[in-house]
């Protein structure tokens, strides 16, 4: 009988942070969240070419990732913008 082929560390790392960005990504500045979509990404390329698995951990770590990143994304913008409109109309007044 075969050995099992081994599992992505990348996999693994990135459900982990997708699940740590979830759970506390206010808190750290979308960090892990980032590096959830980079890990999840980086999974995905590795399993293209070694024989490796845990596709759905990677998958899951991109999913929770995006879904972190994108109101953080949105907020950014939004208190930057803000700011920029709030100091351009502050000087016109």
């Amino acid at each position: 009988m075969g050995h099992p082929a081994p599992t992505s560390g990348y996999a693994v790392a990135s459900m982990v942070l997708g699940i740590v960005g979830i759970l506390g990504g206010w808190c750290t500045f979308a960090v892990p969240c980032i590096l959830a979509v980079v890990l999840g990404h980086a999974a995905l390329n590795e399993m293209k070419r070694t024989p490796k698995e845990g596709r759905g951990m990677a998958i899951a770590g991109l999913v929770l990732g995006y879904v972190c990143l994108a109101p953080a994304i949105l907020v950014f913008f939004w208190v930057f913008l803000a700011g920029a409109l709030g100091v351009a109309g502050a000087g016109a007044a």
